[in-house]
């Protein structure tokens, strides 16, 4: 089989269907590709809603159960049921344009191409927000990459990579290099992220083809939910998160990029940058500080220099004190010690 397309859902039965028709109904032979559904321990009705659609499909439709909570472990499992030579990968909340498989097919007919992914356009639920500007798109999964077009259609710097709600792979990829890092990825309602690019990076060193497809678009869904400020605080925290995660996966060193984190903290609050964008970024860099806490929290000496850098570039005792009761009695009393120093101490 040429092409297995992967879903991976969690209590989204309503939007799902919409999905899947879009995917069956693509203008592709019905016997190339396969669509495996991955549902995570979901409550609704997706099973329903999914062996309803199976029942009359021109496409083979398979429904799989992965009771572990996590996007990572779902697509994994997805990958392990999937019998196609490339591996499609798109969300419960999209329509595809019909030609988004002959895209992909066309793509990796192309030898040196191991990952190849696609825009993803909004289709917004009423009318866009008049806060919600071009910079805060990537958070709703929206984009038309641009670093890669002006790179002749291929992803060729280390933080340019397809997204998970429209990319595809060779499945040789996932028996080379494992599968997505499960520590990453979306957990229920915990909006973790970056479980795609480990897998992209290595691809990168091993000098793997890594292209944009411009004619494979996907059109994403935008909850209504999301469209509020405290969603978007929320979803930088835990990008914040989800860069430290990702920074220790890499074995890179992630003090320094807490330190260009608060540093630029500090330079947007002096150029006078709108009050809601320097929250967000407040969230990021204290999402980031808080999992390089929590992931050794034996360390003092590593506490101690997470904390001095933070609270040097940004002077923001206010969130260091907020922040301090998130924590354990031992952590809080950690950080009252270092706060009594900072006034009048040492």
């Amino acid at each position: 089989m040429r092409i297995s397309v992967i879903v991976c859902t969690y209590n989204r039965s309503a939007l799902l269907e919409g999905s899947i028709r879009s995917i069956i109904g693509q203008d592709f032979p019905g016997g190339g590709f396969e669509l495996v559904v991955v549902d995570n321990n979901s409550t609704d009705g997706t099973r329903a809603v999914v062996e309803g659609l199976a029942s009359s499909s021109p496409v083979g439709i398979k429904y799989v159960f992965e009771g572990r909570q996590g996007l990572s472990n779902a697509r994994n499992t997805g990958v392990r049921n999937a019998e196609g030579d490339v591996v499609v990968f798109t969300d419960d909340d999209i329509e595809a344009d019909a030609g988004w498989l002959r895209e992909y097919d066309a793509a990796f007919n192309d030898p040196e191409v191991y990952c190849a992914g696609g825009p993803l356009r909004p289709v917004w639920p009423g009318e866009r927000p008049e806060w919600l500007t071009d910079q805060f798109l990537p958070f709703l999964a929206v984009s038309e990459f641009p670093e890669a077009r002006r790179n002749r259609n291929e992803f060729t710097g280390e933080d340019d990579h397809p997204w998970g709600a429209n990319m595809a792979f060779r499945r040789t990829v996932f028996e080379e290099l494992g599968g997505f890092p499960e520590e990453l990825g979306r957990k229920g309602s915990l909006l973790l992220s970056n479980e795609e690019i480990l897998l992209c990076r290595m691809l990168r060193r091993q000098g793997r083809r890594i292209v944009l497809v411009p004619g494979a678009v996907v059109h994403h869904k935008i909850s209504k939910s999301r469209l509020n400020k405290r969603w978007f605080r929320r979803r930088f925290y835990w990008q914040g998160r989800s860069d430290a995660v990702l920074g220790r996966a890499l074995a890179s060193y992630p003090y320094g990029q807490l330190r260009i984190s608060a540093r630029d903290l500090r330079l947007q609050k002096a150029a006078g940058v709108p009050e809601f964008v320097m929250k967000c970024h407040e969230r990021y860099a204290l999402g980031f500080l808080h999992e390089l806490l929590v992931s050794d929290p034996g360390d003092d000496f590593r506490v101690l220099r997470a904390i001095r850098t933070f609270a040097g570039f940004t002077g923001r005792g206010s969130l260091l004190q907020a922040f301090s009761r998130r924590l354990a009695a031992p952590m809080r009393a950690f950080y009252s010690s270092l706060k009594g120093a900072q006034h009048g101490g040492k």
